[in-house]
């Protein structure tokens, strides 16, 4: 089980790995607004990642509880806080 840790309402930060190469900013875009707004998304295709910015840590804590560990495009995605905000 994930720990989730947000210390405040503001925008959030999520890292994401084990991302498929086929992966979109619009697909990743459309399966996190599920659960709040998504700000930004980066992706390094390279290294597998993804980051996303969320509009607050009540909606990051929503999509990191739900999708760490969901099957995207064929492979199980790892969700968890990004406290640095490297975006």
């Amino acid at each position: 089980m994930t720990a989730v840790i947000f210390t405040s309402r503001e925008d959030c930060n999520l890292y994401i790995g084990n991302l498929p190469n086929l992966a979109t900013g619009e697909m990743l875009t459309e399966l996190f607004s599920n659960y709040g707004k998504v700000i930004k998304v980066a992706i390094d295709k390279k290294l597998e990642i993804a980051m996303i910015q969320m509009s607050n840590s009540i909606e990051g804590a929503k999509a990191l509880k739900k999708l760490d560990g969901f099957q995207f495009a064929g492979r199980t995605i790892c969700v968890s806080e990004d406290p640095e905000g490297i975006l």
